[in-house]
């Protein structure tokens, strides 16, 4: 599936460059949209990625696309469905318009076609997650399953570990975890979401940051 094809657009952010590894990948602190820790981004293409060089310890406008959606995630849209990469500086690009034409049936897919392989891999970071795997298994957090052979079982928790843990995107303040969606602040300056209804009489609850008991009606939540 091409970028193209993700329900989920490419965006703008800003941020501070703080430096760049051997594989090309930039850690950028991120002030718009603002996030709590560094966040780390493949660029596209060599001429963007000499650019980039050039700007470390300098505020960066980039635009940010998804390259491909995270294993056990759906296309939803959200965020943290898919891993970003940069793919250009400067301003917004005008919005694509719009065709006319009747649009055609997407072309069907082909079953030997295989999604984009992963990006190399960080090889201190891989290490640091096959040493959790063995402490997660040897503490019986997660021991090997019936029927399964140990390697197996610790390379299994040591790659899901590394896309799954260590190469997530950092979530905006304020970010619900439990829920997988931005809380937005009040104006009495809580910050919180509304929660699905489980009755069509069910008055409006809301998940707000740092309560015990979220599942309470809150009308100043609004």
């Amino acid at each position: 599936m091409t970028t193209e094809q993700l329900q989920v657009s490419a965006r703008h952010i800003t941020g501070i460059i703080r430096g760049v590894d051997s594989d090309n990948r930039f850690q950028i602190d991120q002030t718009s949209p603002r996030l709590e820790h560094p966040i780390n981004y493949y660029a596209k293409g060599n001429d963007l990625i000499d650019r980039l060089k050039e700007s470390i310890g300098q505020s960066v406008d980039l635009l940010v696309g998804a390259d491909r959606v995270k294993e056990n995630h759906q296309d939803d849209g959200r965020i943290s469905s898919y891993w970003w990469s940069i793919r250009g500086e400067g301003v917004q690009a005008p919005p694509r318009p719009i065709d006319p034409r009747p649009s055609e049936p997407a072309p069907r897919r082909d079953p030997n076609d295989r999604p984009p392989p992963d990006l190399p891999p960080n090889p201190a970071a891989l290490g640091a997650c096959h040493n959790h795997a063995v402490e997660f298994i040897t503490a019986g957090i997660l021991p090997v399953p019936m029927g399964r052979e140990l390697i197996g079982w610790i390379h299994e928790l040591r790659d899901r570990f590394y896309r799954e843990v260590n190469q997530a995107p950092v979530m905006p303040l304020h970010y619900c975890y439990e829920h997988d969606q931005e809380r937005e602040p009040s104006k009495i300056g809580k910050w919180g979401h509304i929660l699905p209804k489980q009755a069509d009489d069910e008055e409006d609850a809301y998940c707000v940051e740092n309560r015990d008991g979220w599942r309470v009606f809150d009308g100043s939540q609004r």
